[in-house]
């Protein structure tokens, strides 16, 4: 039936685009909404408004038509026409507008994403005349305070959508969003539990008391509401997957690749990609020294992503290192240095990398590259991680001077790179005027222990670097 029914829509966009041509057809208001409806369906934007454009001058008065117009401004951003549009269309309403329209026009502010005021204001107006608040009502509030980081308002009217409908899988989703306020903690995960005790053989009920159990990272009531769920329905993915994740946080490494390959089992294509699987079953054997049957799957996760991932090439490159196989290193790291998805931050990483296992000059000459970059976080990322590198090696000239070239070319130095001259010049007293210079710029802000100690935690119990605080600190008192 729905193959008829598609290839009857096909025929009225075929005889649309005939009328264009010149051909002499007639169209009805409902061949003009699934003429329309073809059209956006399949990102066709000019035929969608010219179909719009002739359907709003032949039926104006058709109310599912001027939704159609609303629907096209707001899709392609015209938030500005599709608010002037409905605000004029509700008039015609007036007293007695339909609900809808209320729900289409704070959808819009929402989406435009500079009204969220005016979007509260016509929801709030519909919560309180009861017999206009529905789930809708609800789920836009919730997700209006969700945007405004106002979880604890967003949970409100979230979990009174839920008690119309604990099902809605969109509603639930937004819900679980509210997980972020840790304040919410006992509530939710109350109230997830109360809807579990009203449907105790739902297995998604158990999911989603496991999915905010795992993110206040409770991991064992994570497992045991997952365990439930997979009793109820063992074919699930998500169910799997969500134990396969949970066991891996947890370092257990073989039971996580059992429940992922129950993942790859019951996938099909409806489900997600195979490629995160992959590689989570791939960082297992990883974990446990099993860098051949790691390979494997990293190579099962780039075939399935196309090797979009910069990570995947640089992952079985170092694992043929672990292996002793060089040249297969190099043809794989040579993969991901290659690979034109590759960011910055990849390439300071595997900079790093290179250093740390004996290839410096190769890993210098990615930093000297890195170094040209016109983007200055990456300049001053790069200089801090090839400055350490090199003060660990005890090049602390080699790494002083190129802190110091790098503060006279960066536009704006952040707090970073002082604290990156304080690491070096701590490995040897002569260069206690660096420590000053830079120490001067960070010892009075608020955060500064903290900040050293994010950075740099084991300058706390350095001789050098206790002495020379205090001879920076005595100084500054007199």
């Amino acid at each position: 039936m729905a193959n008829e029914e598609d290839k009857e829509i096909l025929e009225e966009v075929n005889r649309f685009e005939r009328m264009l041509s010149g051909n002499k057809e007639w169209f009805d208001a409902d061949d003009y909404l699934n003429i329309i409806d073809y059209y956006l369906l399949n990102n066709e934007e000019s035929k969608a408004e010219i179909a719009v454009s002739y359907a709003i001058k032949l039926f104006p008065d058709n109310e599912d038509i001027k939704l159609r117009l609303v629907a096209f401004y707001s899709r392609n951003r015209q938030f500005d026409k599709a608010i002037t549009f409905i605000e004029n269309y509700l008039k015609d309403f007036s007293p007695n507008v339909p609900t809808e329209l209320y729900h289409i026009l704070a959808s819009i502010y929402v989406e435009s994403g500079t009204n969220y005021d005016k979007a509260l204001e016509i929801l709030l107006r519909l919560v309180n005349d009861k017999q206009y608040a529905d789930q809708t009502t609800y789920n836009l509030l919730g997700e209006i305070y969700i945007n405004k980081n106002k979880d604890i308002l967003a949970e409100k009217y979230l979990r009174l959508s839920l008690m119309r409908d604990s099902e809605n899988s969109d509603t639930m989703c937004l819900y679980l969003a509210c997980v972020r306020d840790k304040r919410l903690k006992k509530r939710i995960t109350t109230f997830l539990k109360t809807l579990v005790e009203q449907n105790p053989y739902s297995y998604v009920a158990w999911d989603n008391l496991g999915t905010a159990y795992f993110r206040y990272n409770m991991y064992d009531q994570a497992l045991q509401a997952f365990d439930y769920s997979i009793a109820i329905d063992d074919d699930s993915l998500y169910n799997h997957y969500m134990k396969g994740i949970i066991l891996f946080q947890q370092n257990k490494f073989r039971q996580a690749i059992d429940e992922f390959l129950k993942v790859e089992k019951y996938h099909n294509n409806l489900a997600e990609n195979l490629a995160e699987i992959y590689d989570y079953i791939a960082c297992c054997y990883r974990s446990l020294n099993d860098y051949k049957q790691a390979i494997r799957y990293y190579k099962q996760c780039g075939e399935q992503d196309n090797y979009t991932n910069t990570d995947t090439y640089f992952n079985i490159a170092t694992c043929y290192k672990e292996l002793g196989k060089e040249n297969l290193f190099q043809e794989y790291f040579n993969k991901a240095m290659d690979n034109e998805n590759i960011d910055d931050q990849e390439k300071i990483y595997m900079a790093e990398y290179l250093y740390d296992n004996d290839y410096k000059q190769e890993s210098e000459d990615i930093y000297e590259e890195l170094l040209l970059n016109e983007d200055d976080d990456v300049v001053e990322q790069s200089s801090i991680s090839l400055a350490t590198k090199l003060a660990d090696d005890n090049k602390i000239l080699k790494a002083i001077n190129l802190l110091d070239n790098s503060l006279c070319s960066l536009t704006k130095p952040s707090d970073d790179i002082y604290y990156a001259i304080i690491y070096v010049s701590c490995f040897d007293e002569k260069y206690r005027q660096h420590f000053f210079s830079a120490l001067s710029h960070v010892y009075n802000k608020k955060n500064y222990t903290k900040q050293l100690k994010k950075h740099f935690p084991e300058l706390l119990k350095n001789k050098i670097y206790k002495k020379l605080y205090k001879e920076f600190a005595d100084e500054t008192k007199d």
